[in-house]
């Protein structure tokens, strides 16, 4: 996964890792509530956000509310902090 997160870029699908444990929640900051953190993001992510977590493979370039080189910054992070992992494309 880190070197796919390495060298991410539109057109690279993505899903949620399986058995992920976590909710998204809006209080002073938009954040992802995991069993041992707390992710937080800007509010602008919360369209792309909501669809990566919605389940099913989601194709980088493709999300929702996000110009393309965002996509792959959040995509990223999310590979890196667990949450999704590498799919073969829809």
């Amino acid at each position: 996964s880190a070197a796919f997160a390495e060298g991410l870029a539109p057109g690279d699908a993505v899903r949620v890792r399986v058995g992920l444990h976590g909710r998204l929640t809006r209080g002073d900051a938009l954040a992802l509530e995991l069993p041992d953190r707390r992710v937080t993001f800007p509010d602008t992510v919360a369209p792309a956000l909501e669809a990566l977590l919605g389940g099913g493979t989601h194709v980088v370039g493709d999300l929702p509310g996000l110009p393309a080189a965002d996509q792959v910054v959040l995509v990223r992070r999310l590979l890196r902090e667990g949450v999704l992992v590498p799919a073969a494309r829809p």
